[in-house]
């Protein structure tokens, strides 16, 4: 089971489409930060975590664009704070970058990316669960072998975010 009692973090990749007026980011896969600075209330990401995203991104998901980061908020609920909302504006700068909060203990997550004044507030997510493995793959994942076999289970399953332009 993950730690939680400090907080995670990674990036968020996927694809960003347009639709009518609004804009949407489908997130069908992500990579975990590590070798982060992590306490119960903050974690920051060290030149050495963008190194290895940045190579994990290359090696795993050349087709995906990273749309978005994620972090936990153990035990203390939805929200961005100013810490996080900074973090968005100036290393997730696009406007279709999300931020994704997780809290593992409340069981709950929020979306949050910008409105059209610059201001990052709540947007509307889909969940979509992963499709069934076949019989092949469960084996194959099931045995520890076969990480592509995981990384294809991932990209079945996904969240959407969408916002207004």
């Amino acid at each position: 089971a993950a730690d939680t009692t400090v907080e995670r973090a990674g990036v968020l990749l996927g694809q960003v489409s347009a639709a009518g007026d609004a804009t949407f980011v489908w997130v069908d896969a992500w990579i975990p930060a590590r070798r982060t600075v992590a306490s119960r209330v903050s974690v920051t990401f060290t030149a050495d975590t963008w190194e290895l995203i940045a190579g994990q991104h290359e090696r795993d998901y050349p087709d995906r664009v990273i749309v978005g980061w994620y972090h936990s908020h153990p035990g203390f609920g939805i929200f961005l704070s100013g810490h996080d909302r900074f973090i968005h504006r100036h290393f997730f700068a696009e406007p279709w970058h999300v931020a994704l909060v997780v809290d593992p203990l409340q069981r709950t997550h929020g979306c949050f990316g910008r409105a059209g004044n610059d201001r990052v507030q709540p947007l509307p997510v889909v969940l979509v669960p992963p499709e069934p493995a076949s019989e092949g793959e469960a084996s194959e994942a099931d045995s520890g072998k076969g990480s592509e076999g995981n990384r294809e289970q991932r990209q079945t399953s996904g969240a959407g975010c969408g916002r207004p332009r």
